[in-house]
């Protein structure tokens, strides 16, 4: 008879193997790399109107892209699971840790802003500007990719958190959005690797029986 934690184990094995097709490297990795491009273009469009609906265009053509991927290209190889409910309440924590992160960046963004205005107490200047955000964007980066990683079973996240924060964190302090770029480069590269092996690895079940008739 199999035990609870023998199925806990085994749905876990069937649910990171959705992680072997590397498109979340890909996604995240290009989703900096469009960041440190966004930065770069203040000294070609001057427009920050048009930056920014640049910068929205690519983020929503990645998010529809991984989409697209995932759909077409993964679910066809590894088939769709239904996950106990032990398996939905990690997956709605996950949510609300990005519904969170969000929030924290709004906040954060405002309190920026606000900052640079001049519109908070004197006492607030007392420290570096710079070296507030810098600290902040790497705390908050590598906590949500760590609580995020934790929930979703995803081990390559921890590692992805670190070159996001670090490329964060680097483009802010030293004002060179080409770490960004990097730290994007760094993440996508496995991503692109595990992608070309699990199209390989991975055949659609009717590529199979193809084979297997020849």
């Amino acid at each position: 008879m199999v035990q609870p934690a023998d199925l806990k184990e085994l749905e876990k094995n069937v649910y990171t193997t959705a992680f072997q097709d590397g498109l979340w490297d890909i996604y995240i990795g290009f989703l900096c790399v469009v960041m440190g491009i966004q930065d770069l273009l203040s000294s070609v469009i001057a427009s920050k109107s048009l930056r920014m609906t640049l910068f929205a265009m690519l983020v929503f053509l990645s998010c529809v892209g991984f989409m697209i991927a995932r759909k077409f290209i993964t679910i066809p190889r590894i088939g769709e699971v239904k996950f106990s409910f032990y398996r939905k309440a990690k997956l709605k924590k996950t949510s609300r840790i990005l519904s969170f992160s969000i929030l924290v960046g709004v906040v954060a963004l405002a309190v920026a802003i606000s900052a640079k205005k001049g519109y908070l107490p004197d006492w607030v200047y007392i420290v570096d500007r710079r070296l507030i955000a810098v600290v902040g964007a790497w705390v908050w980066s590598i906590v949500i990719f760590c609580l995020m990683s934790y929930f979703m079973d995803f081990s390559r996240g921890y590692i992805i958190g670190v070159l996001f924060a670090t490329g964060l964190a680097g483009t802010i302090l030293f004002a060179n959005p080409v770490i960004l770029l990097i730290a994007g480069i760094l993440i996508m590269i496995p991503g692109i690797v595990l992608f070309i092996r699990f199209l390989r690895t991975q055949m659609v079940p009717f590529e199979e029986e193809r084979d297997g008739e020849r």
